[in-house]
C-alpha cells in the first residue's frame, strides 16, 4: 500500500495522514511534523564484495564465504528494514499514544490506509 511509492506520493500521504490523525485525536499535527519511512522503489540490499581466500589465493563473494550475510541480506533485512514506519514530532508522541489507544479511535494503520487511498484517488 505505501511501500515502493515515489517521494512526492509519500509527502502527500504524510500531509493527509497528519490531518486524519488530528481529526481522529484532536492532537494538532502538521504534515511537517510527520515522516513516513517506507521501503524505496526497486532497491534491494546486495553484498557484492569479493573476499580473498588466503589459503587458495583466490577471491570469492562474501555471500559464499559467510552464511550470516545471506541471512542479513534476505530474512533479517526483509523482517526489520522493509517495514513502513511513521515518525511524529516528539512533543506529539505521548498525547497520540493516549488518544490512539482509546476505544472507538481508529488505529494508525487504518488512518494510514485512508490517507493512502485519498492520495491515490486524487492522482
Amino acid at each position: 500500500m505505501v511501500a515502493r511509492r515515489p517521494y512526492d506520493w509519500l509527502v502527500a500521504c504524510g500531509e493527509r495522514l497528519a490531518r486524519r490523525i488530528t481529526e481522529a485525536t484532536g492532537v494538532p499535527l502538521g504534515g511537517h511534523q510527520l515522516l513516513i519511512d517506507a521501503p524505496p522503489i526497486g532497491m534491494e540490499v546486495e553484498f557484492r564484495v569479493s573476499v580473498r581466500d588466503a589459503r587458495r589465493g583466490t577471491y570469492r563473494m562474501l555471500g559464499e564465504v559467510s552464511p550470516v550475510i545471506e541471512t542479513l541480506a534476505t530474512r533479517q533485512f526483509d523482517d526489520f528494514v522493509k517495514r513502513v514506519r511513521v515518525f511524529v514530532h516528539p512533543e506529539a508522541i505521548d498525547p497520540l499514544r493516549e488518544r490512539l489507544a482509546g476505544p472507538g479511535t481508529p488505529t494508525i494503520e487504518e488512518l494510514l490506509q485512508g490517507a493512502a487511498a485519498e492520495v491515490d484517488a486524487n492522482r
